[in-house]
């Protein structure tokens, strides 16, 4: 017959028959002592790794935070120096002296929101998607193609925009209905002329940007670019539509 079957390590009495199994829990003890410490060290590691996840991540996002500041207000600044000059330019051209125009504070505030909240934000990210799609600055047809999509998307986004803004934030303007039949007529006048002039300008100047000025500094060059074209902006989105031709020729058709 088979021998019963016996724990083979028996806990210690209060003699020293189980000795083998003092010396068992003992070892059991230091054991349980040595796997606690390396939790604990694990645990520490796990905590220090995801505390410098996490700081990393916060570096990141306020990187990216200032940097879309620093956008904005480059943009914002430089909206609000081109209305100056373009203020400037047409308070010069006035022939008589009483009915030179004072300077419009209101105005500057209005291209300088534009740029601060609009125009640099939406070259901050355009110019990050462009760089991600088309990154080689050596490559011909990277260059097109980011030549051509600013162009043709970029461009009259911009256009629609600022017209879209001016006449909805100018009071003199009249009711909300008459600032957007406004925009209306002002964008079917003047969106294709102003952008064909755009593009004599900026083409060139895209060239340069894409070609030779780093993704972080490229929002800098094109906005001090942008001065000489917020000058040309300024003067074309504060110039009323000919609303008036409209209706004259409007009614001679209907004659």
């Amino acid at each position: 017959p088979m021998p019963a079957w016996r724990p083979v390590f028996r806990a210690g009495g209060a003699g020293g028959g189980g000795g083998n199994g003092g010396r068992f829990l003992g070892g059991g003890s230091k054991s349980a002592r040595l796997l606690m410490r390396a939790s604990s060290v694990i645990m520490a590691a796990s905590s220090s790794s995801s505390s410098t996840s996490s700081a990393a991540a916060s570096s990141t996002l306020a990187a990216r935070i200032s940097s879309l500041g620093k956008s904005a207000v480059t943009a914002g600044s430089m909206s609000v120096l081109g209305d100056a000059i373009a203020q400037g330019v047409q308070a010069s051209k006035a022939t008589d002296a009483k009915k030179k125009p004072a300077f419009e504070v209101a105005r500057s505030a209005r291209m300088g929101g534009f740029g601060l909240l609009l125009y640099g934000p939406m070259q901050h990210y355009w110019y990050a998607f462009l760089d991600r799609q088309f990154p080689i600055k050596t490559n011909l047809a990277h260059f097109a193609n980011k030549l051509v999509w600013n162009q043709i998307m970029l461009g009259p986004t911009v256009l629609v925009t600022v017209f879209t803004w001016t006449n909805m934030t100018t009071p003199s303007l009249g009711t909300m209905q008459q600032r957007w039949d406004a925009t209306k007529t002002k964008i079917k006048h003047d969106l294709v002329p102003t952008m064909l002039n755009g593009w004599k300008f900026w083409v060139p100047a895209a060239a340069v940007n894409f070609s030779v000025v780093p993704l972080p500094y490229q929002v800098l060059y094109m906005s001090c670019c942008g001065v000489f074209w917020n000058f040309y902006l300024s003067l074309a989105s504060n110039t009323p539509a000919p609303v008036a031709a409209d209706k004259t020729n409007a009614n001679t058709k209907k004659r």
